[in-house]
């Protein structure tokens, strides 16, 4: 049995890839209990040995992107100071699969897409994502803008949005495996230009009143 240690916080247990289907094969199981917290995964690591060998394009193209090509694919111009010309290429956006567990008759999975990190629930017997929910996104030019989440194992997920105008939210949604989707339970609002993007991270528990497990403090 081997270990990796995948974030600070969490531990997945390299028992097996799962073998059910052709899409969960690339993820890894985690346990239960585990507490993922999104800005402490170092998704490089993670997620290098997909970029050397990418997951076919059908997986990808089938449940991430609706089989839709024009978003999953696109030019990007570059331009040669030295010749002055321009060269166009087609980039495509890479699927990197970090983890799941299985919900009842729901597996929640987890992945990143072009520094966008989402959880979603896959219907194995629909053989479908039918929701989703971004845990991460780092995408903005100049950095300013940033989510980052906890997911708890009691199936609440505390989040924080950091927008480029320095209003910042915190945000508490449940995990409803029954109804199959991401119920929204709290969303406040601050603004406050002078903290540091850690200190907001710092202050989650204490604005959405839970505890370290993600529990509500009553």
């Amino acid at each position: 049995m081997k270990v990796f240690i995948i974030t600070i916080v969490f531990l997945v247990n390299l028992t097996s890839y799962s073998q059910e289907n052709k899409l969960l094969k690339y993820f890894l199981i985690i346990k239960n209990d585990s507490i993922i917290n999104t800005g402490k995964m170092h998704i490089a690591t993670l997620c290098s040995k997909f970029y050397k060998n990418p997951v076919p394009d059908s997986i990808t193209l089938k449940y991430f992107f609706n089989n839709d090509t024009a978003n999953m694919y696109y030019e990007v111009e570059d331009y040669s100071p030295d010749f002055n010309t321009y060269k166009t290429e087609v980039v495509k956006k890479l699927l990197c699969p970090l983890f799941y567990k299985k919900q009842k008759d729901i597996y929640l999975i987890c992945y990143d897409i072009d520094n966008i990190i989402y959880l979603s629930m896959y219907d194995i017997k629909q053989d479908t994502i039918i929701s989703s929910y971004v845990v991460s996104d780092y995408t903005d030019e100049h950095g300013d803008q940033v989510t980052n989440s906890i997911i708890f194992p009691n199936n609440y997920i505390a989040s924080v949005e950091i927008k480029w105008n320095g209003d910042y939210f915190y945000k508490l949604l449940k995990i409803d495996i029954d109804k199959k989707e991401f119920v929204l339970i709290k969303n406040i609002k601050f603004t406050n230009r002078n903290i540091s993007v850690n200190e907001v991270f710092k202050k989650i528990h204490q604005i959405l009143g839970i505890n370290e497990k993600g529990e509500l403090i009553k």
